[in-house]
């Protein structure tokens, strides 16, 4: 029997539990399976351990989103847009910025 993607980077990981692509990867094969709660935990842990890993504001804003949590996502897709400003990420900062106005969030609040 052929072992499933997710297995496989479960797998790399366990040998680099801090990689913070390995850690994403594992999060959107949950997304994948529907694991919504595991993909939450994944998400969040690697903000607070990879806050400069600007992938994982976009995605865990998506998931807040579909759970209709849109404040919670605003604020992910703010911090990800303040990091990514930062970085002078411009593509990562567009796709925050687009992803803000598809909420119609007001940034001055935020």
């Amino acid at each position: 029997m052929s072992k499933d993607r997710l297995q496989m980077i479960e797998e790399m990981l366990a040998t680099n539990p801090t990689d913070p692509f390995l850690l994403y990867a594992v999060a959107l094969e949950h997304i994948k399976k529907g694991n919504t709660k595991k993909v939450v935990d994944i998400f969040e842990k690697l903000k607070i351990s990879h806050p400069d890993y600007l992938p994982v504001y976009y995605q865990l804003g998506k998931v807040y989103e579909s759970q209709g949590l849109n404040d919670k996502a605003i604020l992910v897709y703010s911090k990800g847009k303040e990091i990514a400003l930062k970085n002078k990420d411009e593509k990562t900062l567009g796709e925050l910025s687009e992803a803000l106005l598809m909420l119609d969030a007001d940034e001055d609040m935020w």
